[in-house]
């Protein structure tokens, strides 16, 4: 995680295949009168995903690439997100 607001962000992985980002401490990012943090909150901040794998996000509906992924994207339409990888995801030759 980095950027603005980095520290405002828990990202949690299970295994290979799923992340689950949520926000903290979101008050300041809420003064506006809104009442979840979602866009422009989150503007320059960023999660680092695996790169070369492809993540469902399961409340929106959306597949997105990894590699640097924009907070203000990700979560444009919900206050969290909870990523499924689509691609092969763990090594072939570890038993799951």
């Amino acid at each position: 995680m980095h950027g603005t607001h980095a520290a405002r962000v828990l990202a949690f992985q299970r295994g290979d295949d799923v992340v689950v980002i949520v926000p903290r401490l979101i008050l300041e990012l809420t003064a506006a009168g809104t009442r979840w943090p979602v866009g422009a909150a989150w503007a320059e901040t960023w999660v680092d995903m695996p790169a070369g794998r492809s993540w469902h996000e399961v409340f929106t509906g959306r597949t997105v690439a990894g590699g640097a992924l924009s907070l203000e994207e990700l979560l444009a339409g919900f206050p969290l997100a909870l990523l499924e990888c689509t691609d092969q995801c763990t090594d072939p030759g570890v038993p799951a």
